[in-house]
């Protein structure tokens, strides 16, 4: 089977759908007990599931592709068989199958994960309260965002965006993982609130002072939403010009 392995456990669990809308690709390598080279392929049903029937006794090995929107996950060793194989490291291929007389390998799987996202803005916080509220929409543009962290595979993360127009900034298609997004304080700004996001976290994160949230955990399909980055800007101005009626008042014309 293919499918969407919610959990990361490498196990098709209940609930767990299977990917067959679109079909996914299956091909089957190997040499046979006659010394036979052998190349096969096959999709994936409505449910996920995949079948080679007819096999001689041989030397198999199970390779998908990719299904478009996934990411890798975790490939399974099969039952059945005199050797259930050896999946490999990104988890698309099963080899080293040993299939005998008359047995039926089953659950050679591979699991699917969902990617995940983190997102945030840059704003201006008018009330000074360290919250996005309705209303304010103000973004800063062109703010470094970093985010580092480790994803399921053990493999560290280091990745640097900037904010659009509209102070939003977007890691997309992340592994699951712990990670933690930190801001470049934008220039000519004094520092605000931050705001943890949609999937928890911790203000300051592993890093002295603000501009941190740290222990953000993603699990597969997860999107974190308004980790954001409050500014505040503050001033004082006006004008020198001619009072040509004497008021006190800056009146249409007095330029």
């Amino acid at each position: 089977k293919v499918y969407s392995d919610l959990n990361n456990n490498g196990v098709a669990d209940a609930g767990e759908a299977g990917i067959g809308s679109p079909p996914v690709t299956l091909a089957l390598t190997g040499t046979d007990d006659l010394g036979q080279a052998v190349s096969l392929t096959t999709t994936t049903d409505a449910s996920g599931n995949y079948a080679f029937k007819n096999l001689r006794p041989g030397s198999y090995t199970v390779t998908e592709t990719q299904p478009a929107g996934y990411l890798p996950g975790k490939a399974r060793t099969g039952t059945g068989t005199s050797s259930g194989g050896t999946p490999s490291a990104d988890g698309n291929t099963i080899g080293a199958i040993t299939l005998g007389v008359g047995q039926q390998g089953a659950n050679f799987d591979f699991g699917e994960l969902a990617s995940t996202s983190l997102a945030g803005f840059v704003y201006i916080d008018a009330n000074k309260n360290g919250v996005r509220d309705a209303g304010e929409t103000a973004g800063i543009g062109g703010v470094t965002v970093t985010l580092t962290g480790t994803d399921d595979l053990g493999q560290a993360v280091n990745t640097t965006v900037t904010t659009a127009n509209d102070g939003s900034y977007s890691f997309p298609n992340l592994r699951p993982g712990t990670y933690q997004v930190a801001e470049t304080q934008p220039a000519q700004w004094q520092d605000g609130g931050d705001a943890v996001g949609t999937v928890g976290g911790t203000p300051n994160g592993t890093l002295a002072g603000n501009d941190v949230i740290g222990s953000i955990v993603l699990g597969a399909g997860q999107a974190g939403a308004n980790y954001n980055f409050g500014e505040l800007g503050q001033g004082l101005g006006g004008f020198v010009y001619v009072d040509t009626n004497g008021n006190g008042l800056r009146d249409a014309g007095e330029t």
